[in-house]
């Protein structure tokens, strides 16, 4: 496991994020100031592919964000993984920002359960709860959704750590809330660093998928 070789793609918010690792070495570029990331997107990938002394053929397998979040940006994505993927000949890591928000959080503030949140527009919001059953086990309480920011509750009563700029972006949910808040980061986004660590765990459990179906997930086509 410790010789994993994967390259991660993100690009479902207002930061463009790609990483690679091989053994122990990994390389992280991230951008928030990029409008276009379909003309930066292959250019950061050869950046962190020769900063960790990998080639595109010796990769296990190739991750994405595939969402929730802007759709241009989930699109770009999923394009990008599966055009390398379909070249190396490997499968594809389908990677939700809302499970990589959660364990970035995770691992930085300790917290075992995780209520992420992003800004969907539209006057609605992506919404997802995750929790750390041991150190290798993440499960999903409640699966990645759009939500009426107005009316929504989560539910049960458990503590939570709230992660990401949904909160603020709707200070009405965040205020429903808060008194289940064990702590807050608002700033926190998808990084493909953290999608790294998902996709290592997907792989050897054999949760790749093929190139033709790594397909991104929009949320907002779906009845939640």
């Amino acid at each position: 496991m410790s010789d994993f070789a994967c390259l991660a793609i993100e690009s479902s918010t207002s930061l463009l994020s790609v990483a690679a690792c091989s053994g122990n070495r990994s390389s992280l570029i991230e951008d928030g100031t990029s409008r276009t990331p379909s003309r930066q997107v292959f250019q950061l990938v050869q950046q962190v592919l020769k900063e960790t002394g990998l080639e595109i053929g010796i990769l296990d397998c190739v991750a994405f964000g595939c969402g929730p979040g802007s759709f241009t940006g989930v699109r770009v994505a999923a394009a990008a993984a599966q055009s390398i993927a379909w070249s190396a000949g490997v499968p594809v890591c389908r990677v939700s920002g809302m499970e990589a928000m959660a364990l970035s959080v995770m691992d930085k503030y300790q917290a075992t359960s995780v209520a992420s949140c992003l800004d969907a527009r539209m006057g609605e919001a992506y919404l997802a709860v995750y929790r750390r059953e041991s150190d290798s086990v993440i499960i999903s309480v409640l699966d990645d959704r759009l939500v009426d920011p107005a009316t929504f509750m989560l539910p049960g009563d458990e503590s939570l750590f709230a992660a990401g700029p949904g909160w603020d972006a709707y200070p009405e949910l965040n205020k429903r809330h808060s008194e289940r808040f064990s702590g807050t980061d608002t700033e926190c986004l998808p990084s493909a660093a953290t999608m790294l660590q998902v996709a290592r765990k997907m792989f050897h459990n054999g949760n790749a998928v093929a190139a033709a179906e790594a397909l991104p997930n929009y949320i907002r086509d779906k009845v939640t």
